[in-house]
């Protein structure tokens, strides 16, 4: 017998009607994530159910959640900003403010217009008169096709003029910094990634001598936002262990392909979560006889709060 969803309404439901697009209100597109970054590798070992249902089946919550969605609209926001920087414009903050005023003039995202706001106001107020840096690409893609398959969008890189170097910079958003957070960098999937891609697919000669990532952190979780950087150069040996971890999870992606792609159960919600939940929390819940192959019947009506992508097998 089919089981129905009762008693479930979209989280992000705002007075009764659906929230807006978040990119139809920035009016841009939505660019989606690497094709092969850290966040699909990282999905793997996370639960190989998940991993399936978002990259195989094509599902995707129809609702975001929050802290998602700011991270999307803090990174256009800082986009804007360092494009307008790379053009020459004499004030590329007040492009980033106007990003900011749409989000303020839309009811369903004024609240965090407000917050983008303070953060980027305590983002220049610490940074815009000591970061002097030739912005060489912003939003740059790059994509490794070899013994495994590995992509990074890296946010900006620039050229420090003070300093000296090429630099990849990389966004992030938090609710709290703390030396945990800051120390993690060095063994990050996603900024190890973007130093082997940068040495194997990009002729570094042609810059200045590349001297690592910075991550710029700005909290979310304050009144009054604060701003956090650190840097980090990955060894040679550290990047050789990044090759040696990705090609475990594609040999390990393969032997779970045909196992069809098991739940990892334990991984749903709690402590494995960060006290959240896997985005398809409800779906496992509510129909727990259901396994992949039965949400790639394209006839197989998925709930509401989810949407099917195009099925492109990757």
């Amino acid at each position: 017998m089919r089981r129905v969803i009762t008693g479930r309404a979209p989280t992000t439901l705002i007075k009764g009607k659906v929230r807006s697009d978040i990119y139809d209100v920035l009016g841009t597109a939505n660019s989606g994530a690497s094709r092969r970054g850290s966040t699909f590798w990282k999905s793997v070992t996370s639960c190989p159910r998940e991993h399936a249902l978002t990259y195989i089946v094509g599902l995707q919550p129809v609702y975001p959640g929050d802290p998602l969605v700011l991270g999307l609209a803090w990174h256009h926001v800082l986009d804007v900003y360092y494009r307008g920087m790379q053009a020459g414009a004499v004030n590329p903050a007040e492009a980033a403010f106007d990003v900011i005023d749409k989000l303020e003039d839309s009811a369903d995202f004024r609240d965090m217009g407000h917050k983008l706001r303070a953060m980027l106001t305590t983002y220049l107020d610490t940074y815009e008169r000591s970061d002097k840096w030739r912005v060489i690409a912003v939003e740059e893609t790059l994509e490794y096709v070899g013994a495994f398959e590995y992509s990074a969008r890296l946010d900006l890189i620039i050229e420090d003029l003070v300093h000296g170097g090429l630099w990849a910079v990389e966004h992030k958003s938090a609710n709290a910094v703390s030396s945990g957070l800051l120390d993690n960098y060095q063994l990050d999937l996603q900024i190890l990634g973007q130093v082997w891609l940068l040495e194997h697919c990009v002729d570094l000669s042609k810059y200045p001598p590349f001297r690592g990532v910075r991550i710029n952190i700005v909290t979310t979780g304050a009144v009054v936002p604060k701003c956090a950087r650190t840097e980090v150069l990955p060894s040679v040996e550290h990047l050789a262990a990044f090759e040696r971890s990705v090609l475990g999870l594609n040999r390990l992606r393969g032997a779970l392909e045909k196992l069809a792609w098991p739940q990892y159960l334990g991984h749903c919600a709690g402590y494995a979560r960060g006290y959240g939940r896997c985005q398809y929390f409800d779906l496992c819940h509510d129909y727990p006889d259901r396994v992949v192959a039965d949400w790639q019947d394209p006839a197989t009506e998925v709930p509401v709060t989810y949407t099917r992508k195009t099925q492109t097998k990757v």
